[in-house]
């Protein structure tokens, strides 16, 4: 075992630990391509105690496990490191050919910052946490098809729900053989991230209280297929300015899972393009229940562009238009459509569709309507696009407020 500065550094954390109540911290250096103190950063962390940094540089090739700090080193002995940071840089890696991922954080490890890497396994996952807490994983690269034919279904980032506060930020996390990110924490986050042409979902979230902000989850590579850019499970996220297109089950999609999510400002489709990409999926999907879609927008999407499926949704202040199957399909109870732009557009536009702009089949009852603007190729009427069905005839009837000409005739009242 290398020890850090040897017995002189020991001597030093356990005075320092008897004035201070624990050991001063330290720098360890890692080079992983070449000479220095350490030359693979697991025997680094082996060597740490809680509040040093450890500084990598060069290409690594290992699993590196971070659970409890060095019984003889450290204050307090084998217990769950409190703090640590290990930093790479602009071209710093850990792609692990073994088994396992190349960073795992396990064992209720605490304030774990890892910074600056390219990382990758063989038969895992880029980075894993488990029981993990207060984690930030910043600057994190997966590089194009690092591993193809991998045995096993990898994310390039996996955080498990026994986790808490774990951030990923700032990372590209792209072409990984499952989920770019999939973030199960309690109060997580995940910002500034772009996970593109992964095999799944881009971003993942089956975490309570989640944070999504300012990321892109885009399948844009010839021949890959990323069924969904952003997945929510969990109860309680929100998400604010992320875009996703392309995509071939949905850009974003809350399963029947989820509860009480808020989409605030997003963009789902490809505003731009001159055509649908084939397969390109729906804008919204709602399977889940209170959920809410604010002040987006939604185009140029091969399925319909909102589908509530669940119940007691709503969709309000938003833009949906030039989608090929329905703008807004309501399969759902009690969903609350208010104060949205919905435009079909018709031939011969590229995106031209003979749906209704709003659909709202046999079966789905008591959806209320109120001050939408509903129009085919931008001409608004009274009746225009509406399908309209309460086919129970058991009395709790799709409705809307009276006083508005521009939303469904009297007879759909």
């Amino acid at each position: 075992m290398i020890l850090r500065g040897g017995l002189i550094v020991a001597v030093i954390c356990a005075l320092s630990a008897a004035f201070a109540g624990e050991a001063r911290a330290a720098k360890l250096q890692v080079n992983c391509s070449g000479p220095a103190t350490y030359t693979d950063i697991q025997t680094a962390v082996n060597n740490a105690c809680s509040g040093d940094t450890i500084s990598v540089s060069g290409a690594c090739d290992e699993a590196v496990t971070i659970n409890t700090q060095n019984a003889i080193l450290c204050t307090g002995g084998a217990l769950a490191f409190t703090q640590l940071s290990i930093k790479g840089g602009s071209s710093t890696s850990n792609n692990n050919t073994g088994a396992g991922p190349a960073f795992l954080i396990m064992g209720n490890a605490r304030n774990i910052t890892i910074n600056n890497f390219t990382v990758g396994s063989a038969a895992s996952h880029g980075i894993q946490a488990v029981s993990a807490h207060r984690v930030t994983l910043e600057g994190i690269r997966t590089a194009p098809n690092s591993f193809p034919g991998a045995v096993a279904a990898l994310d390039g980032i996996n955080i498990d729900t026994a986790s808490t506060r774990v951030r990923v930020l700032s990372s590209t996390l792209n072409n990984n053989g499952d989920d770019g990110v999939e973030n199960g924490s309690t109060d997580g986050e995940v910002s500034s991230v772009t996970a593109n042409d992964n095999e799944l979902a881009g971003i993942h979230v089956p975490g309570s209280n989640v944070m999504v902000t300012k990321c892109k989850a885009d399948d844009t590579l010839a021949g890959n297929v990323q069924d969904e850019g952003f997945r929510f499970d969990g109860p309680g996220a929100i998400v604010q300015q992320c875009n996703a297109k392309d995509n071939v089950v949905a850009q974003f999609r809350d399963t029947a899972a989820s509860k009480g999510v808020i989409h605030f400002r997003n963009v789902a489709g490809n505003s731009s393009a001159t055509v649908v990409p084939l397969g390109a999926g729906i804008g919204f999907w709602e399977e889940g229940s209170g959920n809410r879609i604010n002040t987006c927008s939604v185009f140029r999407n091969a399925s319909h562009g909102v589908h509530l499926a669940g119940n007691g949704n709503t969709l309000q202040l938003s833009t949906v238009s030039s989608n090929v199957g329905d703008q807004v399909q309501i399969t759902g109870n009690n969903n609350f459509i208010q104060s949205n732009t919905i435009t079909r557009v018709s031939a011969p536009n590229v995106f031209a569709s003979t749906t209704p702009a709003v659909n709202v089949p046999g079966g789905a009852d008591a959806n209320f309507f109120d001050s939408n603007r509903v129009s085919i190729s931008g001409v608004t009427t009274a009746t225009n696009g509406f399908n309209v069905v309460d086919a129970d005839n058991n009395g709790q009837q799709n409705s809307r407020s009276p006083g508005d000409p521009l939303d469904p005739p009297l007879n759909l009242r």
